[in-house]
């Protein structure tokens, strides 16, 4: 997410000026580098659901592949303004959720998890630790997915921020989970 930016406003005021596509194609290819980084090890310690990754991916990768197409196909001040709108409609959505999550308590199991009625899952990591965690594999995390792989191909990012976005606003992230 900071790589697109980096490269279409730093890098001119470094003397390099690269074209809105170019930013997200070199944004992309630096970011591939953390990501396999980062997925090895979180791999190697036992951490993916692969059945919550594999649901994700079904969505989020062939709108990825649409967003990569479209990108060469926009005029690259759409792009800019299309990443603009998305990011604040984000940070909207996430500064709503926190303050009306911390007005409204979900139902909570025995293991002091908030289920919402979906179902608790747990996994073991490698070391032993065990996780416990809402399993929602439904539209809206398709949808979710959906939206974050058709960023990822038109501006290479956002992917992921959907992900927590979702994540955050169902209560899937919140502290001591």
């Amino acid at each position: 997410m900071l790589f697109v930016p980096f490269y279409t406003l730093v890098f001119p005021l470094l003397g390099y000026r690269l074209e809105p596509v170019q930013a997200v194609q070199v944004g992309i290819l630096t970011e591939i580098f953390g990501f396999l980084s980062s997925t090895f090890a979180f791999w190697r310690r036992g951490l993916i659901d692969f059945r919550v990754a594999g649901f994700a991916l079904v969505f989020a990768v062939p709108t990825a592949v649409l967003g990569g197409y479209l990108a060469n196909r926009i005029p690259g001040g759409w792009l800019l303004i299309a990443v603009g709108l998305a990011l604040m409609v984000f940070s909207f959505l996430l500064l709503r959720g926190t303050v009306e999550s911390a007005h409204v308590d979900a139902p909570v199991d025995s293991n002091g998890v908030k289920s919402g009625g979906s179902a608790v899952r747990e996994h073991r990591d490698r070391a032993g630790r065990l996780y416990r965690y809402v399993l929602r594999n439904d539209p809206v995390r398709a949808a979710a997915a959906t939206v974050g792989g058709l960023f990822q191909g038109l501006v290479g990012f956002s992917a992921g921020e959907m992900s927590t976005v979702e994540q955050v606003l169902r209560g899937g992230l919140t502290p001591g989970n």
